[in-house]
């Protein structure tokens, strides 16, 4: 669903900004948080397609 929901913002908007910053969820995230988290790997992936980051902001 999250990679759905970010495919159809991005291709409404035909731009990306090279990072994303998220809230923490486990949509995305393996564990951890802030700059010690650790992105799950299908959503690494995703975001490479479109040339941008996912970043987990600091608690």
């Amino acid at each position: 669903m999250m990679k759905c929901f970010f495919h159809e913002g991005l291709t409404f908007f035909s731009y990306c900004a090279h990072h994303c910053i998220i809230d923490n969820t486990n949509l995305a995230r393996l564990m951890g948080s802030g700059a010690n988290a650790v992105i799950v790997d299908e959503m690494n992936r995703f975001a490479r397609q479109y040339g941008f980051k996912f970043i987990c902001h600091e608690i």
